[in-house]
C-alpha cells in the first residue's frame, strides 16, 4: 500500500437492481444478526406448527400433533427464504424502479474530511462520523448512516486495486466499526 493517499477518491458509477438486491440482502443479515435469526427459526418452527394445528381444527378437522409439526417444519425454511432472499428482491425492483436517484450515474468525492455523494436529484456532504459502521462484502461496500440503512458502493467503482486498498484504509482511520470480508 502506498504510503500516501490521493487528495480525493474519485468514484462513479450506476447501481444497478442486482447491487441494491445485495446490499439488501447484506442489511438484512446485518439486522437481525446471528442470534435472533436463530431464535427466530425456533419461534417459527414452534409457531409454525402450532398455527397448521390450530386452523386445522378450528376447519373441524384433527390435526395430529406430529402432522402440524411436520408441516411446520416444512413452512419455516420456505418462509426464511422469503424473508432473507425473496422480500429483498422485491424491494430492490422497487426501490430501482422508483427512484430516480439509483437509476442514474451517482458521484462519490471521498477524502480524509468528507464524503461528497451526488446523485440525479441530490448533493451530500458527509463527515466520517455520520457513518456508524463500513461492511465490505464480495461486492459492495455499505457504509452504514443507521442500523437497517447503508450507502452501497460497489467494488467495481474502483478503477485499481491501488484505489481499494485506499479507501479501505480510510475506513480503518475514520469509521469506529468496519467489517472487511475474509479472503479464503
Amino acid at each position: 500500500m502506498s504510503s500516501s493517499l490521493p487528495a480525493k477518491l474519485e468514484l462513479n458509477f450506476q447501481l444497478t437492481p442486482r447491487d441494491i438486491y445485495k446490499a439488501n440482502v447484506a442489511v438484512t443479515g446485518q439486522v437481525l444478526g446471528r442470534l435472533r435469526i436463530i431464535l427466530m427459526i425456533v419461534m417459527t418452527l414452534v409457531g409454525g406448527s402450532a398455527l397448521f394445528i390450530i386452523v386445522g381444527r378450528g376447519l373441524g378437522q384433527h390435526v395430529p400433533l406430529g402432522e402440524g409439526a411436520t408441516w411446520g417444519i416444512l413452512f419455516t425454511p420456505l418462509f426464511f427464504l422469503y424473508l432473507f432472499y425473496g422480500a429483498p428482491y422485491f424491494n430492490a425492483k422497487s426501490q430501482y424502479k422508483n427512484s430516480e436517484n439509483l437509476r442514474n450515474t451517482i458521484r462519490y468525492s471521498i477524502s480524509d474530511d468528507l464524503v461528497t455523494l451526488q446523485s440525479a436529484t441530490a448533493r451530500s456532504e458527509m463527515r466520517w462520523t455520520t457513518f456508524l459502521k463500513a461492511q465490505e462484502t464480495a461486492d459492495l461496500f455499505l457504509l452504514y448512516v443507521r442500523k437497517g440503512i447503508a450507502h452501497p458502493i460497489p467494488k467495481r467503482a474502483f478503477t485499481s486495486a491501488e484505489e481499494l486498498s485506499e479507501f479501505r484504509e480510510l475506513l480503518r482511520r475514520h469509521v469506529k466499526t468496519v467489517s472487511f470480508r475474509t479472503r479464503s
